[in-house]
């Protein structure tokens, strides 16, 4: 790897305070050898990042071609992401990451549309995605949660009340309960009376994208490549028209019996129209809408959630802390969305959780259109460039022990400090996460719920070991000792 150095100011460092080591991969020392790095990302893409690259602004990754650059520099990030986006288009990289491969099939077709056909193959044109953007936003901002957050509740009850039942010393897989819990949250919201069979079939579809690797070996060489490509479009297709069975039965049945209602997300977004042009969104788009939502509404939340937990059993000062706001705040009821705004260091153990684990480990990487210059940098056409939360958020220019735990890093004075553009646990510019606001609101009422009624405590000497495959997770698992708080 090439890096690139820049006037950038470190960040202040503090002497450093005796905190546990967090799971993570130590960097080597420096970039790795062709097979080496090839055996790293195959396993666990993070483990391939050497010192060095959490030091500099640029880097210059020389084994995914001439021109592959990871950006650190938040100014940098801006030009590629925000000032300049139009020149900088998702490659197949970025959709695999965002969509979890089960969207290649709509992309196609909405790349095709007379509306304006894209010049990437498998990847949808700006009007398209600018209409569904349009209809899509009014079911999740602000106005939109009230309706979800009895569903939000409910279900965290309901797995507290199965906790409850079970014997003293019980240990739980925390990823696995997470994943369950935010399955029935998202299921719930999008299908009311078809939960219970949309989320048993999109569990076996994202099950098998929750361990695929980004990367292996055949990547890496031409002929190779095409080939894996063409086999994973396929199994990616047969998946999609498995999903798009079900969820077209439910369309159908719900047109048929006139049964388009507000009653859940599905039904809205039938009832929906274009406030331009009056158009509705088609089967085809409803049926990618349910699977890029279901997708991306559990599995990234079951994740954070995972690491939170995690992170408050190593560090019982800070879990302190938020029982203490807890306990103040709520006295034992459950929250509701008016007590958010009254919840503010709990939504900074999370941000941080989001800091050191972010779900989506590698957020773009998008390829260049034209010639560019990025920081001083020339960018020539079909270039790639990425973004790394992974890496951005431990970069030690930008943050003071990065390694460390500290949730009231996200406190509003010390977050003014920072570049606004050092923190992408959801993206940033035009496609920014639309479902960003749900998903802070949804993990802050599962943490308030959660950790008035129990201590998650991980079963001593455990590995923890982070892997970044598609989304970042804990490669064997979390098991953690349930144990009932006493107030």
């Amino acid at each position: 790897m090439q890096t690139y150095r820049s006037e950038y100011p470190r960040a202040t460092v503090d002497v450093p305070l005796a905190t546990p080591v967090l799971a993570a991969p130590i960097p080597p020392p420096n970039p790795l050898s062709f097979f080496r790095y090839v055996r790293a990302v195959s396993d666990n893409i993070i483990a391939s990042y050497h010192e060095d690259v959490y030091e500099q602004w640029m880097v210059r990754v020389r084994f995914l071609g001439p021109n592959h650059f990871i950006i650190n520099d938040p100014a940098g990030i801006r030009r590629v992401l925000i000032d300049n986006a139009a020149n900088y288009v998702k490659g197949e990289m970025e959709q695999r990451i965002t969509g979890m491969g089960l969207g290649s099939q709509a992309d196609t077709a909405a790349a095709s549309t007379p509306n304006g056909a894209s010049a990437v193959p498998g990847q949808e044109s700006e009007q398209t995605w600018r209409v569904r953007r349009r209809i899509m936003s009014p079911s999740f901002d602000y106005r939109s949660l009230p309706a979800y957050t009895s569903t939000i509740s409910g279900a965290t009850q309901r797995m507290l009340t199965a906790w409850d039942a079970m014997p003293p010393g019980t240990v739980v897989d925390v990823p696995e309960a997470m994943l369950h819990l935010g399955s029935e949250v998202i299921s719930r919201i999008l299908f009311t009376s078809e939960s219970q069979e949309i989320a048993e079939v999109m569990a076996r579809i994202t099950g098998r994208h929750r361990s695929e690797a980004m990367l292996s070996l055949p990547d890496f060489i031409p002929v190779l490549n095409r080939l894996r490509r063409a086999l994973r479009h396929r199994a990616e297709r047969r998946m999609s028209r498995y999903a798009a069975a079900s969820i077209d039965r439910v369309i159908e049945r719900r047109t048929r019996e006139k049964l388009v209602t507000d009653r859940d997300l599905l039904g809205r977004l039938m009832s929906m129209r274009d406030p331009e042009t009056g158009s509705g969104i088609c089967p085809e788009e409803l049926r990618k809408h349910v699977i890029t939502m279901f997708t991306a509404g559990h599995e990234t939340v079951a994740q954070t959630l995972a690491w939170t937990w995690y992170l408050l059993s190593q560090h019982p000062e800070q879990e302190a802390k938020l029982h203490a706001e807890l306990e103040a705040v709520l006295a034992g009821r459950p929250p509701s969305l008016d007590d958010l705004d009254r919840l503010p260091y709990t939504r900074t153990v999370i941000e941080e959780a989001l800091r050191l684990y972010p779900p989506f480990h590698m957020l773009a990487w998008r390829e260049a259109q034209d010639d560019d210059e990025v920081c001083g940098v020339s960018i020539p056409r079909g270039a790639t460039v990425s973004v790394v939360p992974w890496v951005l958020h431990r970069h030690r220019k930008l943050w003071e022990q990065p390694g460390r735990f500290d949730p009231e890093r996200f406190s509003p004075e010390r977050s003014a400090e920072r570049p606004r553009l050092a923190y992408l646990p959801f993206g940033v510019g035009p496609r920014v996460c639309i479902g960003a606001v749900f998903a802070m609101t949804e993990m802050t009422l599962i943490v308030a719920t959660v950790a008035q009624r129990f201590q998650l405590r991980l079963v001593p000497g455990h590995k923890v070991e982070p892997q970044a495959r598609l989304l970042l997770r804990a490669n064997h698992g979390l098991p953690m000792t349930l144990t009932t708080r006493t107030h």
